[in-house]
């Protein structure tokens, strides 16, 4: 996901899926090259969302590098992978995560699953050693993702610590109420992944939203995400 400054109608009359706009300020990254996010870059987007399970840090790192644009112009996400939970694993995780975006400092690093059928069910650990992470310096925020109430409660009894964030599915098909209160409770930013809805365009192919942005002059996309 890349932030913009630009509307979604500018830089996109529909959404493409090479380049796929959310919320009018990101667009995905996820199985993108290089090339296409160093293209989003020259369209004006300024947040790149990208993770470790989705091999893509790397052409990542290499379109911000080549774009010559301020590190502090640009806010970067990543994810942990669910190989990586053990407190070990995710220093070490996030060493590469930089070394692979060729960054000194990360602005947003998510668990990107609980995962608690693994690892004895022990995503706490894995939690307090994100926030060592930001406690280093090298991490400004930490934040998860898909985590549901009970998830986040544990995470927020267990340490004292809320995530700033936390990344979950929403779209007009989908409120995902039960998550979004929880996170609104503890704290937390919701931050809307698949806000145009899963399916390959199933959502912006309903009717009433075409009615909708038929009557309002707008496209489908800006009427979801608006």
């Amino acid at each position: 996901m890349l932030r913009c400054r630009r509307s979604v109608d500018q830089a996109f009359p529909e959404p493409r899926r090479s380049v796929q706009a959310h919320g009018g300020r990101r667009a995905a990254s996820d199985g993108l090259s290089g090339d296409d996010v160093g293209l989003a870059l020259e369209l004006g987007y300024r947040h790149i969302d990208t993770a470790q399970s989705y091999g893509t840090e790397r052409g990542v790192g290499k379109a911000i590098a080549a774009s010559g644009i301020p590190r502090n112009e640009l806010y970067v996400t990543s994810k942990l992978s669910n190989d990586n939970h053990g407190p070990d694993d995710v220093r070490r995780s996030f060493d590469q995560t930089l070394k692979n975006l060729g960054l000194e400092q990360l602005d947003l690093f998510l668990i990107h699953w609980p995962v608690p059928t693994l690892y004895g069910g022990d995503y706490i650990s894995t939690w307090k050693a994100m926030t060592e992470l930001v406690k280093g310096g090298r991490l400004r925020t930490a934040g998860v993702s898909n985590f549901q109430p009970e998830h986040l409660d544990r995470i927020v009894a267990a340490t004292g610590v809320g995530p700033a964030v936390n990344q979950i599915e929403v779209h007009p098909y989908f409120n995902n109420d039960a998550a979004r209160g929880a996170s609104i409770r503890h704290g937390a930013a919701v931050e809307a992944h698949s806000p145009l809805g899963h399916g390959q365009g199933q959502l912006l192919d309903d009717a009433v939203l075409r009615r909708l942005a038929a009557a309002r002059d707008k496209t489908r996309a800006r009427i979801v995400l608006r």
